[in-house]
């Protein structure tokens, strides 16, 4: 959430002018203004249509049910109170979506009740600015515009003066700030990640919800946030990728589209935003960089490893009328994540309770005969864009199917939240995951340091940030060149081979002449690693692989074992390479390592990864 220098946002300057409005503006953005609350995301009349649906369909009953539980046991958890902490901030998002959904689902005082107390306590925090990132701002205004607008017919006058004044003042206005410029603060705005589509949402939704009680500034706001949220919706051309890895990914895409859903409920219209071939797609890269168990993904950047619920895939489904997107959500619909089965845990993060309340807002089922996953998804693909990513896998209906990841593109220094993690690759196969990113470090001292070329930042100093950290080449221990391009030049796509190559001579510039990657699934059974170097001079040379499995190593052969699964590695190239195991150090994980002591000129490491299926009985056999 945190941001990197300011060098990695478009000039502010120059998005002011763009962003600047006139006063005749104001009342057009208004002419299409729903009249009556609820306004944003979930109007009434979708609301019924929801209840009817959920008396004869199964799914959405229970994922409405599962809302009403956790709401339940926000009843029974402490108060927020506390406005310096960030996380009872969050909470009060997570809050707020599910108490005033339960309530206006069951209308049960009692949820009402919880969401009042939420929204009059927020709004009594005396700072939501001037001591705080405007991402607190606008989360929130977002959560509090809401909470207003939801509850709008049972809260008394009092109350929504007092929610709507903090709206206002405490976010909108705080806003207008940013948006005129001319201050530190308003690097965001021309940003092209996840504070943008974050930041603008909260302004999006907080001028809808109070459009009628000051129409200047809610106009205002509008104009300036439809204008801004260009800069980081290019970011998901042309494939949907997104360079902040899928943890932000999810963040910023959940963000960006209860803005457009929000316009579009209050205003009907979202003013062409949503018109982005690459935002159609992006629910494609959520299942591309997710493992055959569908619970785990590759947590290239600053990203955890969880899976999460995805509500903007049924939302892309109805908005571009692709059902398969549809039909990936219904794989977690109204599902509790497994590691968090039991709701008591789900409570403890605020993201649940507003995704699983999204799930059902958007709750879009596939119609009858729409494909499956299986048959409609390639196996393989490249995505392009301001990340790279190529992806193969045997199977879409297997847990235990093998998949291969790597990531390409533009390295750590060049994209917000990045890693020196070019030509990394994570390997699943047997339900295990074998070879894995290790994703985020803790956000410590100078951990968004990254410094400028030829003079690195402290970010490269935390292990899991640097090319150590990941399953890639160094050259001498240096890590990689934070600010290269690493494209992948070449995608191969049969029945029997699938693979990618990626350039990275320039990530490792001034250690080699060229250097390339070539990640191969042969067979749907194997991949080969395979690397081609020209050293400019003698250089120690170290392949590296993150595991969690145990390693037995003989020579050019080890072996993996996990969960009573086996894994064979084999060194292919150069002949006399060994295998060598690094115990966790330094807050990495296990590693694989291969270690050569290399002459100038050209060098090959190929390294040949194969799971080894358990000997089940013949009365087993499927």
């Amino acid at each position: 959430m945190k941001r990197l220098p300011l060098r990695f946002a478009v000039s502010a300057t120059c998005a002011m002018a763009a962003l600047s409005v006139g006063a005749s503006a104001f009342g057009a953005m208004l002419d299409g203004l729903r009249k009556e609350h609820p306004r944003v995301l979930l109007t009434d009349d979708r609301l019924q249509e929801l209840k009817r649906l959920a008396g004869e369909d199964a799914a959405l009953k229970t994922a409405a049910d599962g809302i009403i539980t956790l709401a339940g046991l926000y009843l029974d958890k402490p108060p927020v109170t506390d406005s310096t902490d960030w996380n009872q901030w969050r909470e009060t998002t997570a809050r707020t979506f599910a108490t005033a959904f339960a309530w206006r689902w069951t209308g049960d005082e009692k949820y009402l009740k919880m969401a009042r107390e939420t929204l009059l306590t927020a709004a009594a925090f005396d700072d939501w600015y001037e001591k705080r990132q405007f991402l607190d701002t606008s989360e929130m205004t977002l959560a509090l515009a809401v909470g207003y607008d939801w509850l709008y017919p049972a809260l008394a006058d009092a109350d929504r003066e007092v929610i709507r004044t903090a709206i206002i003042e405490k976010g909108l206005k705080n806003g207008l700030k940013d948006y005129a410029g001319g201050s530190q603060r308003s690097w965001w705005i021309a940003s092209n990640h996840n504070w943008n589509l974050v930041c603008n949402a909260g302004m999006v939704v907080g001028a809808l919800a109070v459009a009628e009680s000051d129409s200047q500034t809610a106009a205002a706001v509008l104009e300036a946030a439809v204008k801004s949220m260009p800069f980081a919706l290019e970011s998901y051309k042309p494939d949907g990728a997104w360079m902040e890895g899928p943890y932000y990914w999810e963040f910023a895409t959940r963000y960006a589209v209860m803005a457009l859903a929000s316009l579009q409920t209050a205003l009907g219209s979202d003013f062409g935003l949503s018109e982005n071939p690459g935002l159609a797609r992006t629910w494609r890269f959520g299942a591309y960089v997710t493992g055959p168990n569908g619970l785990t993904v590759m947590a290239f950047a600053d990203s955890l490893e969880h899976h999460w619920s995805l509500p903007f895939a049924f939302w892309a489904a109805t908005r571009y009328n692709d059902p398969l997107a549809a039909q990936y959500e219904m794989q977690y619909f109204g599902k509790p994540h497994p590691w968090w089965a039991d709701p008591a845990k789900e409570v403890d993060d605020p993201r649940h309770a507003p995704n699983r309340v999204l799930d059902v807002v958007w709750y879009s089922p596939p119609p009858d005969g729409t494909p499956t996953l299986k048959d409609a998804l390639p196996l393989n693909t490249v995505l392009r864009g301001k990340v790279e990513l190529a992806s193969f896998r045997s199977a879409w209906d297997d847990p235990k199917a093998l998949w291969v990841t790597v990531k390409a593109g533009p390295n750590g220094g060049l994209v917000n939240h990045g890693h020196c993690d070019a030509g990394s690759f994570e390997l699943h196969a047997l339900g295990v995951r074998w070879a894995f990113d290790p994703g985020r470090a803790g956000y410590g001292a100078g951990y968004f340091d990254v410094g400028t070329a030829g003079k690195p930042g402290k970010r490269w100093d935390y292990a899991k940030a640097a090319a150590r950290g990941h399953n890639v080449l160094l050259l001498d221990n240096a890590n990689q060149d934070p600010f290269a391009e690493a494209p992948i030049t070449k995608f191969i796509d049969t029945e029997a081979v699938a693979a990618a190559v990626v350039d990275l001579s320039g990530v490792y510039r001034g250690y080699a002449t060229s250097a390339s990657r070539g990640v191969q699934m042969l067979n749907r059974q194997c991949v080969v690693v395979q690397d081609e170097l020209e050293l400019d001079q003698p250089r120690e040379v170290t392949w590296g692989m993150n595991t969690e499995a145990e390693i037995t190593c003989n020579e050019a052969k080890a072996g993996l074992k996990r969960w009573g699964q086996k894994l064979d590695a084999t060194i292919l190239s150069p002949t006399g390479a060994v295998f060598s195991a690094r115990e966790p150090a330094d807050g990495l994980p296990r590693r694989l390592v291969v270690t050569i002591k290399a002459g100038k000129g050209p060098l090959r490491i190929a390294v040949f990864l194969c799971p080894q299926p358990q000997v089940a009985p013949l009365a087993e056999w499927k």
